[in-house]
């Protein structure tokens, strides 16, 4: 029922409820909290991008369908691959795209003090472009993974 005022409404709860909210003095707070409430949201709806993803060996597409995977799916898997390696915490990934295909990543990683840098980025490497190769189904070579690895 689309209703452009509520004093027109055909329903007498509706009528009612519009009467009750105009005798009531508006909240001066209203507009600072409303407005709070849409800066969070706007802040939370990030945006996504689509990347091209390759069916499953025994999944059942027909002709001219695409799989795609939101690039937030993909950097939360190299995320949790790369954090659950013990050795590293994440700090920042990108998907590096070209179009809708991902051809690789750049992460930002925090290591240990005295952790041997070349040898974790070289790991570190080897499980992102694994993690993506494995989620999107094509491969993702470790020549287009840079890992930059800040110690702590």
């Amino acid at each position: 029922m689309a209703v452009t005022s509520p004093e027109r409404s055909d329903d007498p709860v509706v009528r009612r409820a519009a009467r009750e909210l105009h005798r009531r003095p508006v909240d001066p707070t209203w507009i600072d909290i409303s407005s709070a409430i849409v800066s969070r949201i706007s802040r939370a709806a990030r945006r996504t991008w689509p990347i091209d993803a390759v069916f499953p060996a025994d999944a059942r597409s027909r002709p001219g369908d695409r799989l795609r995977i939101s690039d937030r799916v993909v950097r939360t898997a190299v995320r949790r691959a790369v954090n659950r390696s013990g050795e590293v915490v994440l700090l920042h990934v990108e998907i590096v795209v070209d179009g809708h295909r991902c051809i690789g990543a750049r992460l930002t990683v925090a290591a240990r003090h005295g952790a041997a840098t070349g040898a974790v980025s070289d790991r570190i490497t080897l499980v992102a472009a694994d993690t993506m190769s494995d989620l999107l189904g094509h491969p993702v070579s470790t020549a287009q993974v840079t890992v930059h690895v800040d110690v702590a």
